[in-house]
Formats: structure tokens, C-alpha cells, sequence
């Protein structure tokens, strides 16, 4: 690293890690296979607790970009909604809402389709299902091993 010493130190002066935005824009509207990377809660800008899941694009030309779902957890139509995605997650339907910070990590790696729907302005993103599996689009048979 050493021989790359001087030009690092310019790099530090013509870019700051820092201003690059963690989320960029949304992927096109599509199905995606996704893994849940992320899982949290947070506060809105309004000040309402919401659950953030960052999920990461596994295969495709989006391969490795992240799409984030916000859920609003303000109202009872909320925790619903909330409730459905955390059940195709694979949380049990007994799960108590105070128990969250030790059913979170449990989740993370959870393989799911999503579904991206942009509607105006609006990009929302469902969880179709969870999967077992995630097809790569390779075919991997014994008839493509040259040798």
C-alpha cells in the first residue's frame, strides 16, 4: 500500500466516503430475489415509530443494490400490514410486538421475492414470499461440465 500512499492522500481530498448516499434511487418495477440484510425500527420524519428492512438484490442486472421498506407502525391498519410481511418473513403469529429487538436478528438472511410497484411519485415494495431457494438463472447440469 505504500507505493499508493500519495495518491490515496489525494483521493481524500477529491472525495469524502461520507457524501456518498447509502440508498440510491429504486430498480426498475419488477419481481426480485432478495435477501434481508437490514432490520430495524426507527422514527420517521413525522416522529412515528416505523420498521426499516433493507433488502439486497441477489441475482440479475440489479445484483447487490438494496431497496428499503419502510412500515409505519402509527395506526392498527399499520401493524397489519406490518404483521402480514413479518409472518412471510417467517415470525409466528404470537409473536408479542415488545419482543421485536429478539426476533429481528433471527430474520436477517431471509431469502424472499419482492415485488417494486411505482405508482406516481411512489415506489412501494412488497414481500410476495419467502423462498428456500434462490435460482441464479445459471443452468448447472451435468450436460454443461465440459470435461
Amino acid at each position: 500500500m505504500e507505493e499508493y500512499k500519495r495518491e490515496l492522500e489525494e483521493l481524500d481530498h477529491q472525495h469524502n466516503p461520507e457524501d456518498v448516499p447509502e440508498f440510491g434511487s429504486h430498480v426498475p418495477d419488477n419481481k426480485y430475489q432478495a435477501r434481508l440484510d437490514q432490520i430495524f425500527v426507527s422514527r420517521s420524519k413525522k416522529e412515528n415509530m416505523q420498521t426499516v428492512m433493507v433488502f439486497e438484490i441477489l441475482v440479475g442486472d440489479f445484483i447487490f443494490r438494496k431497496e428499503t421498506k419502510y412500515c409505519q407502525m402509527a395506526t392498527s391498519e399499520n401493524l397489519d400490514y406490518l404483521t402480514l410481511d413479518l409472518r412471510k418473513l417467517g415470525v409466528p403469529a404470537s409473536f408479542k410486538w415488545n419482543e421485536l429487538e429478539t426476533i429481528f436478528p433471527k430474520l436477517l438472511d431471509a431469502k424472499v421475492e419482492l415485488l417494486v410497484k411505482t405508482k406516481g411519485e411512489f415506489t412501494n415494495i412488497y414481500i410476495n414470499k419467502k423462498l428456500e431457494t434462490v435460482d441464479s438463472g445459471v443452468n448447472n447440469t451435468n450436460k454443461d461440465v465440459p470435461f
